[in-house]
């Protein structure tokens, strides 16, 4: 009975449960209903109310630009009036003027005519008269220079042949001193050598019985000396005879020249005076007579001028009276013929802008109506639109609105739910990793953080040569930067990586130095993927090659180091700029190339192998050994495409993240599909 009653009131617990929720669905979608009715009355109402408003806008507005269009009509058809009178009066002035204008030039031009025919019989006679006087004055000046001229040239070849004189006898005079001079020296050469060997043969014949054993040696000296001697006192007297001769001549050379000039100076000067009292002497008798002729042709010029001008004024005054009567009488003449002709146009012109003020206005007025018609369409389809748009707006607004509701209470349902479980879940595993998960927390201490775990690597790194402290600081190394991007920073800020590539170069193929070439390689990778820090590992020198080395020896005994490899490569070619420097760079493109022509061989001779196993196999085991050889090649079939995404820290979060890539041909063709290489 107990048991019975229990399940009543638990069925009856869960029927009230039903009933409440079914209510409430039921109160909720009758709301709901009630709510979107009264969102379209409100829409209709207020569209009904904006519409009016509209309406009446329009009717304003369309009055106050039809009261605005008279207006500015108004006034361009008076300015028009105004500027188009303004110009027929400026073109009756201009007409008139130019008529006067016309007249005016033609009189002037046949009085210009008359003066200058005058003026040139006039000039003819003067010219004539100057030409026969100018034509004496200008033979007697060519005459005097020409005489000049001819005196000057005589001057100058009389210089000439003076100073060609002078240079041929100083050159006589030079050669026949060395002739002499040379003839000097060798008499007295002569000479002296004579005496000088008279005196010693007299010498050697008063004292050649006496010392001609003892003396012998001292004899050859003191000849050798004297003839030294002989020669440095010959040598003196030549130069100084020399260069007293030759001071002697340049005194009597100048001496001589100076004469010259003196005496020729003083000759042309006196000739110079002579006819400088000449010239002057007929320069004031011409000039005289000159001034006597021009004088008495001034005088009979202005008498005749007097007479000319006075001909001239008298026939100028009857010209200009008649000139006047005529220009006033036509003048008289073209106004009345004017006023006829304006009255006539003015008529004309009335009737013909009232006619085209009249069809512009027509047109004007079809225009507006016109386009009055297009802006009510225009009007009510965008007031129909927004009316449409507000509808579905708001329909969406509210569907978010539920739409996040729900979210909200799906999310609450949730962490209420997984509560509950987790609380009522009592298994020994989530206790053990529960406690271990406290246990971490408790023990998590200063030291192994990340930042104090970086320091301690780098400085592990930086100072220890032993492998097993380089390695446990390299793994602390992996760890941190694969965990934290500010620990990429220091590391980077620490001048850790030329460390790790100066640590690739220097290792060889031994299982130790393997795995710290993982590890410098999985840290690299780490950098690489931050964007911060990518720039770090490209700019090492020698970096590329380092790495393409790293590929060519671990390509067939080393598939992890070589996948890295290609991955870090990869990565660091996502950037245009450093993809085109690796292109750039002399041999690195072949060496990928043959890198991947090899790795592309070593699979399809790797799939040829196992097709050729599988073929092998029994037939009893043939669906097992086909599901293993499917599992063990479900990375390795030759149609399989590798999908490009994008390389990213372990710490971004997202299902399109690749960590890493574990097969040699995916890990190549992604190394060469990012430097673009795959499709030559």
């Amino acid at each position: 009975m107990y048991t019975a009653r229990n399940a009543y009131l638990e069925m009856k617990q869960a029927t009230v449960v039903i009933q409440a929720k079914y209510r409430s669905h039921r109160a909720q979608q009758a709301y709901l209903r009630l709510k979107s009715s009264a969102i379209i009355i409100q829409t209709y109402y207020r569209g009904l109310q904006e519409t009016r408003k509209l309406q009446a806008q329009y009717a304003h507005t369309r009055d106050c630009v039809i009261k605005i269009q008279s207006t500015y009509r108004m006034f361009v058809a008076r300015r028009s009036y105004v500027e188009k009178q303004k110009a027929a009066v400026t073109i009756q002035a201009e007409y008139r003027a130019y008529r006067a204008c016309k007249e005016y030039q033609t009189k002037r031009q046949a009085a210009i005519a008359i003066q200058n025919y005058y003026r040139s019989i006039l000039l003819t006679r003067q010219t004539k008269s100057s030409y026969s006087s100018m034509k004496k004055a200008a033979i007697v000046i060519q005459a005097y220079y020409r005489m000049h001229v001819q005196r000057r040239e005589y001057l100058r070849l009389r210089q000439a042949a003076t100073v060609l004189q002078a240079y041929a006898r100083g050159k006589a005079a030079c050669t026949e001193y060395k002739r002499m001079k040379h003839a000097a020296v060798v008499i007295q050469t002569r000479y002296r050598a004579t005496l000088t060997s008279c005196q010693q043969q007299l010498k050697y014949q008063s004292t050649k019985g006496a010392i001609v054993t003892i003396q012998a040696a001292f004899r050859g000296y003191q000849a050798r000396k004297l003839a030294h001697q002989i020669r440095a006192a010959v040598t003196i007297q030549s130069l100084y005879k020399g260069c007293v001769q030759r001071r002697r001549y340049q005194s009597l050379k100048k001496s001589a020249i100076v004469l010259q000039a003196v005496f020729r100076g003083n000759q042309a000067r006196a000739a110079l005076a002579g006819r400088r009292r000449q010239w002057n002497a007929a320069i004031c008798i011409q000039r005289a007579y000159r001034g006597f002729i021009a004088r008495e042709e001034l005088k009979a010029l202005r008498e005749a001028r007097a007479a000319q001008v006075y001909r001239f004024t008298a026939a100028a005054y009857h010209h200009l009276c008649a000139m006047r009567i005529q220009r006033t009488y036509r003048n008289y003449h073209m106004i009345q013929l004017a006023k006829q002709r304006m009255h006539s146009i003015i008529h004309i012109q009335q009737w013909w802008r009232a006619r085209l003020e009249r069809l512009h206005y027509n047109k004007l007025r079809r225009g507006i109506i016109l386009l009055q018609r297009d802006v009510r369409r225009h009007q009510m389809v965008r007031n129909q639109a927004a009316v449409t748009l507000q509808c579905y707006a708001r329909v969406w607004l509210a569907r978010q609105h539920v739409k996040k509701m729900k979210t909200s209470a799906l999310k609450i349902q949730c962490m209420w739910r997984g509560f509950k479980v987790r609380k009522s879940n009592k298994s020994k595993k989530v206790a053990a990793a529960r406690a271990k998960c406290k246990a971490a927390n408790a023990a998590a201490t200063e030291e192994k953080k990340l930042c104090h775990r970086t320091q301690s690597a780098l400085d592990y790194l930086l100072q220890y040569k032993e492998l097993s402290f380089i390695l446990e600081a390299l793994m602390n190394l992996d760890v941190v930067t694969r965990l934290s991007p500010i620990c990429c920073e220091r590391l980077v800020a620490g001048q850790a990586v030329p460390v790790l590539y100066t640590l690739i170069r220097s290792c060889n193929r031994s299982q130790p130095c393997k795995e710290i070439i993982k590890y410098c390689v999985s840290i690299l990778l780490n950098l690489v993927k931050y964007p911060k820090t990518t720039h770090a590992v490209f700019d090492v020198p020698d970096s590329v090659t380092t790495i393409l080395d790293l590929m060519q020896i671990y390509r067939e005994k080393g598939e992890l180091i070589f996948c890295q490899t290609c991955l870090l490569l990869g990565t660091l070619s996502h950037d245009p700029e450093r993809a085109q420097a690796i292109r750039g760079m002399p041999k690195i493109t072949d060496k990928i190339k043959s890198i991947h022509r090899l790795t592309e061989r070593k699979h399809k001779i790797d799939s040829k192998r196992i097709e050729a196993k599988k073929r092998t196999l029994n037939a009893s085991r043939m669906n097992s050994s086909y599901l293993n050889s499917s599992c063990l090649n479900a990375s390795v079939i030759p149609g399989t495409t590798f999908k490009r995404r994008r390389v990213q820290p372990d710490w971004v979060l997202g299902r399109g993240r690749m960590r890493e890539i574990k097969d040699p041909i995916h890990a190549i063709k992604f190394l060469m599909d990012a430097l673009g290489l795959l499709h030559k």
